[in-house]
C-alpha cells in the first residue's frame, strides 16, 4: 500500500515521516536501497507516466530530498528568470554549473574516484543522467548492486519506472553518454 504522504500531484512537495527522512542521516546500502523503496517508484501515482509526460526529475528530486542531498524540482536555474519545474536537461546542466550545493561530477576512470557502484555501497548518493540534444533527457539514482551481479544499477522514473535494474534498462543506446554525479 502507497502510504498517503507519497502524494500524487508531482508539483506538491512531499512531507516524508521522520522514519523516512531519518534515511538520509547515515549513509548505507541499506539506507540509500530503504529511502529509494519508501518511494514506491514502480506503482505511486506521482512517478507513472501518462501519454505525454514522465517524472524523472521529481522523483530524482525527492529521493535527493530524503537523503539529505538536495536537487530540488522547482529551482531558478539561469538567476533573475524565476522559479520553474527543471526538466531532466535542466538538471544536468545545473549539475555541471555547479548550481546544486555538495554534488560534484564522478569520473569512474579517475584513480582514487570510488566507482558509481562503489559510491551505493557506502550509500553516497549518486545520479546518472543523460542530457537529449534533441528534446527530454533522463535522469536517475545510483543503487547498491544486488547480491550476485556486476555492474551499475539504478532506481527512477520515466517511461518505465525501474527499480534496483541495470543501468542500460534505464538508458538504453544512450548509456555511454551517461554522466555521474556524487554527493559526499
Amino acid at each position: 500500500m502507497i502510504p498517503l504522504w507519497i502524494v500524487p500531484e508531482q508539483w506538491r512537495e512531499l512531507t516524508p515521516p521522520a522514519h523516512v527522512r531519518a534515511l538520509g542521516d547515515e549513509r548505507s546500502a541499506a539506507n540509500l536501497l530503504a529511502a529509494s523503496r519508501s518511494l514506491f517508484v514502480l506503482t505511486a501515482p506521482r512517478y507513472q507516466p501518462d501519454a505525454k509526460r514522465t517524472w524523472c526529475n521529481i522523483y530524482l528530486a525527492d529521493l535527493a530530498d530524503i537523503l539529505n542531498a538536495p536537487i530540488p524540482h522547482v529551482f531558478d536555474l539561469h538567476d533573475q528568470q524565476g522559479k520553474r519545474e527543471l526538466r531532466a536537461n535542466d538538471i544536468v546542466d545545473g549539475l555541471r554549473r555547479n548550481v546544486f550545493p555538495g554534488w560534484s561530477r564522478v569520473i569512474p576512470a579517475k584513480l582514487g574516484t570510488l566507482t558509481p557502484p562503489e559510491r551505493a555501497t557506502q550509500g553516497l548518493p549518486t545520479v546518472a543522467t543523460w542530457r537529449n540534444p534533441k528534446g527530454s533527457g533522463h535522469v536517475v539514482f545510483v543503487v547498491p548492486t544486488p547480491p550476485g551481479k556486476t555492474g551499475i544499477y539504478v532506481t527512477g522514473a520515466g517511461r518505465t519506472c525501474v527499480d534496483q535494474c541495470p543501468i542500460a534498462q534505464a538508458f538504453g543506446s544512450h548509456v555511454a553518454e551517461v554522466e555521474f554525479w556524487g554527493h559526499p
